[in-house]
């Protein structure tokens, strides 16, 4: 079986249509066959928010992006999570005090220590 989240079930869905005679089963959770405009825009807005950071020489960073992270990190949270989540609030029973607290000790400090999203939510 092949699993995959967001651009891993991208990868399960290529590895089932590629090597069909070896994969019996696929578990596609939170991604397409293919990537939508809706999603490229995403995409986008995530590599902007990087980019513009001061570290961004036009080619690679010279230092940690630090404001490219928390702005990275603000935009994947809205995105990751529903505003049925954000209503109900379940990150007060994760050990949050608040919703800004959530963000900048949950979201932004797993963005900038590589942490994949779905860890932590």
């Amino acid at each position: 079986m092949i699993y995959g989240w967001s651009m891993g079930a991208q990868q399960a869905y290529y590895w089932g249509a590629t090597y069909g005679d070896r994969v019996e089963r696929i578990a596609a959770l939170c991604g397409t066959a293919r990537t939508t405009d809706h999603n490229r825009i995403f995409l986008e807005s995530l590599r902007a928010a990087l980019t513009a950071d001061p570290a961004w020489n036009s080619r690679r960073f010279t230092a940690v992006p630090d404001r490219g992270y928390r702005a990275y990190a603000r935009i994947y949270a809205s995105w990751a999570a529903s505003p049925t989540y954000y209503h109900a609030k379940p990150y007060l029973n994760l050990g949050y005090d608040s919703l800004e607290d959530d963000l900048l000790r949950g979201w932004e400090r797993a963005i900038a220590n590589g942490i994949p999203t779905t860890c932590w939510q």
